[in-house]
C-alpha cells in the first residue's frame, strides 16, 4: 500500500483481508487536509492501491488600517499575491509606508497593516521680481522671511 502526502510516498506492506489504518492525518503550512483519494477501505484488497493526501487551501484576512479606519480588509487565500490599497489622503501629512512591511503573498495567519505618515512637505517656489537701482536697498516683505525659507536671489 503506498501513501502519496503532497509529493512525497510512503509505502507499507499489509496482508490480503487484513484492517487498513491510516497515518497520522497529515499537515501542510496553509492548508486543510480534506481526506484520501480514492477513500481508504476498512479491509486490505487483494491488489497494490495508492492514497493520495487531498488538502484544500486555508483563508486568511489581510487588513489595511490608516488613522483608525479600515482601508481595505480581504479574505484571501494562503499564497496569495497582496496588493497594498492606496492610502488615503490626509491633510498636513504625506504617506510614507505600511508598517510591517506589506508581504508579497498570504501568510498562514490573518495579517494587519498600518499606514505610516509623517508631516506634509511643501515644495513651493515664491517668485517676485522687483527692480533695484545701483545704491538702492530693499529688504524682502515680512510675510515671506517669517514663513518660508529664504534660499537666493537670481540676477538677470
Amino acid at each position: 500500500m503506498t501513501w502519496v502526502i503532497d509529493g512525497t510516498q510512503f509505502t507499507e506492506t499489509i496482508n490480503c483481508d487484513a484492517k487498513v489504518g491510516t497515518p497520522n492525518v497529515p499537515t501542510k503550512e496553509g492548508y486543510t487536509f480534506t481526506g484520501w483519494t480514492p477513500e481508504v477501505p476498512a479491509t486490505m484488497p487483494a491488489e497494490d492501491m495508492t492514497f493520495t493526501a487531498q488538502f484544500a487551501v486555508n483563508s486568511y484576512w489581510v487588513t489595511f488600517m490608516a488613522e483608525g479606519i479600515e482601508v481595505s480588509k480581504t479574505e484571501m487565500a494562503y499564497g496569495s499575491p497582496i496588493v497594498a490599497p492606496e492610502a488615503p489622503a490626509l491633510p498636513g501629512k504625506s504617506f510614507l509606508y505600511w508598517s510591517p512591511d506589506v508581504l508579497a503573498t498570504v501568510p498562514a495567519y490573518d495579517v494587519n497593516f498600518k499606514a505610516v505618515y509623517g508631516e506634509a512637505v511643501l515644495d513651493t517656489v515664491y517668485t517676485s521680481s522687483m527692480t533695484v537701482n545701483a545704491g538702492e536697498t530693499f529688504s524682502l516683505p515680512v510675510g515671506l522671511i517669517n514663513a518660508n525659507t529664504f534660499v537666493g536671489f537670481q540676477m538677470d
